[in-house]
């Protein structure tokens, strides 16, 4: 081996050794010291890019899931109010079973009657006032169909319940008119024709004859107990669309649970650091620091050699 002074070969590869290392000493360093692999895109390039895609799964996966939830309450607040329109439709229809008897006289019916008005004004009041986040629940006018092809006046809300902006990401709720105005359509008269009755137009005062139509409360046109049975049929199959909607957004959200388990167990893999593997890297790393910095102070020496040829 030639003895030189200006190049030193040996503290030079030293030196080499020394920085390399240092790099992977502070690399570790600073994955143990933030608990991330990726903390900056010259880590893992391909892997910051995986996470950073896994991080938007995530965080739409949370926000999902919030909606869902809020969903599940609004579902909760319309069918809360329905039961209590059920309620008060079979109230009326009981004045109506009274009404209906020809043992009242007129004084009778006024007095049923105006008690049924209050009712009417009740179903009103509940249905117009039942909101959600400002939302109006029961008074849509929207022309719409249930999943069954049912017909039906009142709102759709979609709710986003998944990551994406795909149709399956979306749940439409069917949230029907329950205003007095909008229940007992299309009610079949006993002598066979049809008629348009409506809640909102009963009128436990008036005995109909066959000619009088709906309005009759002992006639054999239709009367009010056909138009409450109707109303209150509607009612309920809203309240049972209402039930399924809940149950569904309830599996929804263990659907979204467990992808969001799944997704982070993958971006963990991607990005956190593995304290185990890591902490045998930085120890490593630390004995051939010293090591390397040992060497290079021999290396130093070497030249000093030749000063023993000078003498």
């Amino acid at each position: 081996m030639s003895l030189v002074i200006n190049t030193n070969l040996g503290a030079l590869n030293a030196q080499s050794a020394l920085t390399s290392n240092a790099t992977h000493l502070t690399q570790a360093m600073q994955r143990l010291s933030t608990g991330s692999k990726l903390n900056s895109a010259s880590d893992n390039a391909a892997g910051n890019a995986i996470s950073a895609r896994m991080t938007s799964q995530l965080d739409g996966y949370a926000t999902a899931t919030q909606n869902t939830n809020d969903a599940i309450s609004m579902v909760q607040t319309a069918a809360n109010d329905m039961g209590n329109i059920v309620g008060y439709l079979q109230k009326i229809r009981e004045l109506a079973v009274q009404a209906s008897s020809g043992t009242n006289a007129s004084s009778d019916r006024v007095s049923l009657n105006a008690e049924a008005q209050q009712m009417l004004k009740e179903i009103d009041r509940v249905a117009n006032s039942a909101r959600f986040n400002n939302i109006s629940l029961l008074q849509g006018t929207a022309t719409a169909t249930y999943a069954d092809g049912v017909a039906f006046t009142g709102t759709q809300i979609d709710v986003q319940v998944g990551a994406d902006a795909g149709v399956n990401d979306r749940i439409t709720i069917n949230l029907a008119n329950t205003t007095a105005g909008a229940l007992g359509t299309g009610v079949s008269s006993v002598s066979g024709g049809t008629s348009s009755g409506l809640v909102s137009q009963i009128d436990l005062t008036h005995v109909g004859t066959g000619s009088e139509g709906w309005t009759g409360t002992t006639a054999s046109g239709t009367n009010a107990l056909d138009i409450l049975d109707v109303a209150i049929q509607q009612v309920s199959d809203a309240q049972a669309e209402l039930g399924a909607i809940q149950n569904r957004l309830a599996t929804t959200v263990n659907y979204l649970a467990s992808n969001t388990t799944n997704l982070s167990a993958a971006q963990s893999r991607v990005a956190d650091t593995d304290y185990s593997a890591e902490t045998s890297r930085l120890s490593r790393a630390q004995i051939i620091q010293q090591a390397a910095t040992a060497m290079l102070a021999q290396a130093n020496q070497q030249p000093q050699q030749v000063l023993s040829l000078l003498k």
